[in-house]
């Protein structure tokens, strides 16, 4: 069995090798964080760090979302384009914190800032749920299954 890893960008120079595979796995890693803002319950404004970090998560968010969309949309075609007889089978893991089931564990990642630097214990812990939240994802195990099964 070859595997053969791809950065898609948006050029020619990989669609020979997409129009060949049988298998195309997408994982998709989502850091959306929501933070908590308890605006309506305050007479004073929110300050301007506050103001800034909306500012640009909120449209950093929306991009993330369309693009996960655009790939699930991209799949569904390559899928569709098969040669009349070709199998082609796509799998797009999410990992994303919404699938954690533990409401605290759920917001402790929501709260993790976005930044190049980060405390080692945050570091750790973000590898660790990462791993998990793949290795959980419907897509990824159905692509385990089918690896094992040969299929």
């Amino acid at each position: 069995m070859a595997f053969e890893l791809l950065k898609v960008e948006a050029n020619e120079a990989v669609l020979p090798a997409l129009r060949r595979a049988r298998k195309v796995v997408v994982i998709s890693v989502n850091a959306l964080r929501f933070a908590d803002v308890d605006w309506d319950r305050s007479a004073a404004p929110p300050d301007t760090g506050t103001l800034a970090d909306q500012m640009w998560s909120i449209p950093v968010d929306r991009i993330s979302l369309d693009a996960v969309e655009q790939v699930r949309d991209k799949l569904a075609a390559w899928q569709a384009d098969a040669a009349p007889g070709a199998k082609r089978q796509a799998y797009l893991a999410a990992v994303t914190f919404d699938s954690l089931k533990d409401p605290a564990e759920r917001l402790y990642f929501r709260q993790v800032k976005t930044s190049l630097t980060l405390p080692k214990d945050q570091v750790d812990r973000l590898r660790e749920v990462g791993g998990r939240l793949l290795r959980e994802a419907p897509a990824f195990q159905r692509l385990v299954v089918d690896l094992n099964s040969g299929r």
